[in-house]
């Protein structure tokens, strides 16, 4: 006797979760809206919806470096979103360019210069 596996519930526009998750960091609570970002995101990048799974990695990433969680938050979030990018097979443009740029305008230049080695790195492989 096969057991059906039950429907995943169908996730919600990503603009809901950018704005849940943004509430959670304004309230202090950056680790845990990190591991919300990367678990939201996941299932976007599981059901195929990269360009949602982006939207949310770039609003993590751009949040997280605004409230100064450079290291330990926004760069992880950073890299996640060019990993989705390579995921998703998304062209390189000026289009996908600007969604990227528009966070690392929060990285001091030495913690820019490790992200930018970092992804480097990812988009070799």
């Amino acid at each position: 006797m096969s057991r059906d596996r039950p429907r995943r519930g169908v996730l919600p526009p990503a603009q809901e979760n950018v704005e849940k998750l943004a509430k959670v960091v304004k309230d202090g609570n950056c680790y845990g809206a990190q591991q919300m970002y990367k678990s939201v995101s996941a299932r976007y990048i599981s059901a195929e919806r990269f360009s949602d799974a982006l939207d949310i990695l770039q609003s993590g990433a751009c949040i997280q470096l605004e409230y100064e969680q450079v290291v330990t938050c926004g760069a992880e979030l950073a890299v996640l979103f060019v990993e989705t990018l390579v995921k998703g097979k998304f062209p390189y443009d000026e289009d996908t360019l600007g969604q990227f740029h528009s966070c690392s305008v929060n990285f001091n230049p030495v913690n820019f210069l490790c992200l930018y080695a970092e992804i480097h790195l990812c988009s070799c492989q």
